[in-house]
């Protein structure tokens, strides 16, 4: 918490999205457009990498940069 409440001015909006997307190691969030897709993975991946964690394994039902699957359904803690 303290790593996305202190975060730079820029990435502030993703940082508060983030605050409320992790359960355990996964984050679940959505946006409106493969733009949005982008500037989250983007900047989450900076944000986190300030606190030594490599985020990876992004997945969305629109293919897009930084996605590494795309398909409608996605796994969290083993659940579909």
């Amino acid at each position: 918490m303290h790593l996305l409440e202190n975060c730079q001015p820029q990435h502030a909006e993703v940082a508060q999205k983030l605050k409320c997307s992790f359960y355990v190691d996964n984050c679940v969030s959505g946006v409106f457009n493969t733009d949005e897709q982008e500037r989250l993975t983007e900047h989450a991946k900076l944000i986190m990498l300030n606190g030594c964690f490599n985020l990876r394994g992004f997945e969305s039902n629109v293919a897009g940069k930084n996605v590494d699957r795309s398909s409608g359904d996605t796994s969290v803690l083993g659940v579909i």
